[in-house]
């Protein structure tokens, strides 16, 4: 549906602007799909859009904020599985679910969470990795982006359906994990599929040895996912638009209408390539039934992992 199909937003709302609230702080990839969509969404629903950022606490609190503000669909959530789903599960200050207290609008796109080993490691698959682990008299020590991060509870998934010993090494990002990785502190990690990760395993100083969620990435095919290497299905991570629950069904529905209406513009679906995530539609139901089904998988992976907020 095109813009023309969609009435101003101004003239029922005033002059007060659509707020979109990043969770996270100004410069990451959550924060520039948020500037994306909150520039478009503009477009098609002939209002100003303004992107806030409100960092902290696993996202936790920038969620919260949505959460306070009037529920008139005029402050939306850039939310994404971290802040959504795993965050309420680890951190006993989180007053919310994404099923019990947001409304979805829809699903941006999707990241797997790829494991990774050291460029020298001969072998190519997770199959590869639990040989090694099974040669090691110790567990096989991995990096990750934190306790209770994705790729903490991704490979507590592999863990448990492979019986590798493992030995998390969490850093402060996933950055530090490739810089450790490549000086040779590392010899295996985890890092969510991206453009600044896909330089290094190109130049082959890391390789990818699976991938989390139902699909390949197309910017590695030759990475399988767990699910094809026999281990049960890991979702991906995803980015998604939320608003609060108690937002008029005619209000949500107009969203999406705007939301489905970005969707389709082939310059939308470049930036995404060009953020190195693949353009992925799904309906709102679908959408809604996706987080119901994966909050209880991500909550048992947090109670499982031993996970402790820092």
């Amino acid at each position: 549906m095109g813009s023309a199909a969609l009435p101003s937003w101004a003239s029922d709302s005033g002059s007060q602007p659509i707020r979109v609230v990043v969770p996270f702080a100004a410069g990451g990839s959550t924060d520039a799909l948020a500037r994306l969509f909150a520039l478009h969404l503009g477009k098609h629903l002939k209002a100003v859009t303004l992107v806030e950022n409100a960092p902290g606490a696993s996202g936790t609190l920038g969620v919260q904020k949505v959460m306070r503000a009037p529920a008139d669909g005029r402050t939306l959530l850039l939310g994404i599985t971290g802040s959504q789903l795993i965050a309420p599960a680890l951190l006993p200050t989180a007053t919310y679910t994404s099923e019990k207290d947001f409304i979805p609008i829809g699903r941006i796109a999707q990241t797997g969470v790829l494991v990774l080993a050291n460029g020298q490691f001969a072998g190519s698959t997770v199959a590869d990795m639990v040989a090694e682990s099974k040669k090691s008299k110790v567990p096989l020590a991995y990096g990750t982006w934190g306790s209770g991060s994705g790729g903490h509870l991704v490979m507590e998934s592999v863990r448990q359906h492979t019986g590798m010993a493992l030995d998390q090494v969490p850093y402060k990002g996933e950055a530090p994990v490739m810089q450790a990785m490549l000086g040779g502190e590392l010899a295996w990690g985890t890092a969510a599929a991206s453009m600044a990760l896909l330089q290094h395993v190109q130049s082959g100083k890391i390789k990818g040895l699976g991938i989390s969620g139902g699909k390949r990435w197309s910017r590695l095919p030759e990475v399988k996912t767990f699910e094809e290497q026999g281990i049960p299905q890991v979702p991906a991570s995803w980015f998604g638009v939320f608003v609060t629950k108690g937002t008029a069904p005619s209000v949500v529905q107009r969203l999406r209408q705007a939301f489905d209406a970005v969707y389709v513009d082939p310059q939308v679906h470049q930036s995404l390539r060009s953020l190195g995530l693949d353009p992925d539609p799904i309906s709102t139901a679908a959408f809604t039934e996706q987080i119901r089904r994966e909050a209880d998988i991500w909550r048992t992976l947090v109670v499982s992992s031993g996970a402790k907020a820092v």
